[in-house]
């Protein structure tokens, strides 16, 4: 059983909707210093981790809002 997931500095470009889904009892998570990173729009990425996760780092992540999501979801275009 995976508890602690150290993935700083691997140059990750994208997280998937349900990537940790496999991973049930996964309480700690790093992503830091993964600046070209992306993440699913509420929370997508983190599917399956809902119940266990405990901590998430994410130390130089961009958390900025991508326009594109945002218009993807609201179905309209501005």
């Amino acid at each position: 059983k995976l508890n602690y997931l150290d993935l700083s500095y691997n140059r990750l470009a994208q997280i998937d909707v349900g990537t940790f889904k496999g991973l049930p009892r996964l309480l700690y998570l790093d992503l830091s210093h993964n600046s070209q990173l992306t993440l699913e729009p509420n929370g997508g990425s983190f599917k399956g981790l809902e119940y266990s996760l405990l901590h998430l780092k994410i130390d130089n992540v961009s958390l900025s809002i991508n326009r594109y999501w945002f218009l993807a979801s609201s179905g309209s275009e501005s």
